[in-house]
């Protein structure tokens, strides 16, 4: 829930600061929440809960993070932590499930300076014609794709616009990496909306055979660090600067 504290000691003509969950939020937070949504803090649509199943494709990702791929990991979480308080209050009132934050770490690892060959820019790694249709500016003076805040606003109603049409997160995460055009001609070839079945029936491409378990991998991991070996990161790790390994 989202409440307004006035610090003790400070002057009266001083801006209230915004908490949430007693974490405090940038000024550029609250006036975006001010501007797009009402005090009503009820989510705007209710979504299912992202069930994570845990099968040999996932269990593969977890084992290339955990010994292959820590530094990508570990600069995820450090990166995750800035963003993390502002982004789940948005997915929270888009009523998208908090785990799906975990696609900008697949992504990006919320490095908002990420940029891939392809034009894709942003933790949220969005092409400009996607971003454009989510109302964020992309032109030669500013791009929205960069601003943490707008462009997750912008992921979250991506996401649920995904699993409107295609009623199911799995085929939703699909899409996110592939296109609604290749999820749609997937579906009519395999005869199947099961996102396993058609990946393993070969009816997506290699890439994002690998992006769905890789988001899940990844959302179990964040959940439990120190079950997959990384104790190191919530502490002795939080500050230092880590080589991104991972290309999109």
């Amino acid at each position: 829930m989202i409440f307004l504290s006035f610090v003790t000691g400070c002057s009266s003509s001083l801006q209230p600061d915004l908490f949430i969950e007693g974490k405090p939020v940038s000024p550029e937070f609250k006036t975006f929440v001010g501007d797009f949504y009402d005090s009503d803090p009820t989510p705007r649509r209710s979504y299912p809960r992202f069930t994570m199943v845990v099968n040999p494709e996932v269990t593969r990702q977890i084992k290339y993070f955990s010994d292959r791929d820590r530094g990508f990991v570990i600069k995820s979480y450090n990166n995750r932590q800035k963003y993390m308080t502002e982004v789940s209050e948005l997915f929270r009132r888009e009523g998208i499930p908090t785990e799906l934050i975990n696609v900008a770490a697949v992504e990006s690892a919320f490095d908002v300076r990420a940029h891939s060959h392809k034009g894709a820019s942003g933790i949220w790694q969005f092409m400009k014609p996607t971003a454009r249709s989510y109302d964020l500016t992309v032109n030669l003076f500013r791009d929205e794709r960069r601003d943490p805040i707008k462009s997750s606003w912008a992921a979250a109603r991506h996401l649920g616009d995904l699993y409107d049409e295609f009623g199911d997160w799995n085929l939703a995460l699909a899409a996110y990496n592939a296109g609604g055009g290749t999820v749609r001609k997937a579906i009519k070839r395999g005869n199947s909306r099961d996102f396993w079945r058609l990946a393993r029936g070969g009816h997506f491409k290699r890439q994002t055979i690998d992006y769905v378990p890789r988001v899940i991998a990844m959302s179990i991991i964040m959940k439990e660090l120190n079950e997959y070996g990384f104790v190191e990161v919530a502490g002795l790790l939080q500050n230092q600067s880590v080589m991104l390994s991972y290309n999109k």
